[in-house]
């Protein structure tokens, strides 16, 4: 009898990487062909963006303009939002085309996730891009190169984490109207236990003990708020000060001592006279070491 030859009795007749090869290639082209996928996506990512910048528009140091720089921050957490039904529908699209050709044991299922994360990564990119740009700079928030670039790396990360989160839910449901239930869901909890609608010190201690901690939009909303707040200098408008008066023979620095002397934040207007004017934060560190953020954690 003939001895068997191992090469003839692998599953798929051709190698790994030549199916890496051509169905990358057609995926590629494949998406490049579905432009109103695209640019939807595209003009999703620059409305609420440039409506977002809009809102915040040339933030300056006030006191107000700390909790305006988290809202900003908070408005990153919608891309998933933005994109995880039409990632689901276009997936279910192509899986109903990879079932037919896996039939014939024409490239493995590997192939196919691979392809289809790996085409969508320049039109993540992009609508990261867009999207950064609107958001970051039209508020006027720290444009030097390591916090911006960091600023950006984090909504990029978001981005890709969108796209592959919405594949995951995708392939795991028979159908896009499956899909579509998990997605307000799924997207309900990550905004609400991130620290920003509930800051974590005034969240019940049950979910703050673990879902606080598996949020994933807790470690993109911790980096990118201390990454803008830490070091920026706050000057409070005259109706965003406290006033007191301090107590007979006493000036406001005096009086304030004890308190600044044991780790108290803020500053005074003038130290010298008897009616004090205070402001609650003196550097953005100070607003956001008390919502359980830390900038060595980024």
């Amino acid at each position: 009898a003939r001895e068997a030859r191992p090469e003839l009795e692998r599953e798929y007749a051709s190698p790994m990487r030549h199916q890496l090869n051509i169905v990358c290639r057609r995926m590629f082209r494949a998406f490049w062909r579905s432009p109103n996928y695209l640019f939807t996506r595209l003009f999703n990512h620059f409305a609420v963006a440039f409506v977002s910048g809009l809102t915040y528009l040339n933030l300056d140091d006030s006191r107000s303009s700390l909790q305006y720089t988290v809202f900003v921050m908070f408005q990153v957490t919608v891309l998933p939002a933005l994109i995880i039904s039409q990632v689901e529908v276009m997936f279910h699209i192509k899986r109903a085309l990879f079932f037919r050709e896996a039939s014939s044991k024409m490239y493995s299922p590997i192939t196919f996730a691979t392809a289809i994360v790996t085409a969508e990564l320049p039109y993540s990119v992009l609508c990261a891009v867009v999207f950064y740009i609107c958001l970051y700079f039209m508020p006027g928030l720290q444009a030097t190169p390591s916090r911006a670039g960091y600023q950006f790396f984090m909504i990029l990360i978001t981005e890709v984490f969108a796209v592959t989160m919405a594949q995951g839910l995708a392939s795991m449901t028979p159908s896009p109207r499956i899909s579509a239930q998990f997605d307000p869901f799924i997207i309900i909890i990550f905004a609400l236990f991130c620290g920003v609608t509930i800051p974590a010190p005034q969240m019940p201690g049950f979910w703050r003990a673990w879902l606080y901690q598996l949020d994933p939009f807790t470690r993109l909303i911790g980096g990118m708020v201390t990454t803008a707040l830490q070091g920026l200098s706050v000057v409070c408008k005259p109706h965003e000060l406290n006033q007191f008066t301090a107590p007979e023979n006493s000036t406001c620095g005096e009086y304030m001592q004890p308190f600044f002397a044991n780790g108290g934040s803020g500053y005074l207007v003038n130290n010298s006279t008897h009616d004090c004017e205070y402001c609650a934060y003196k550097v953005g560190d100070e607003f956001y070491k008390p919502l359980n953020m830390s900038f060595a954690n980024r």
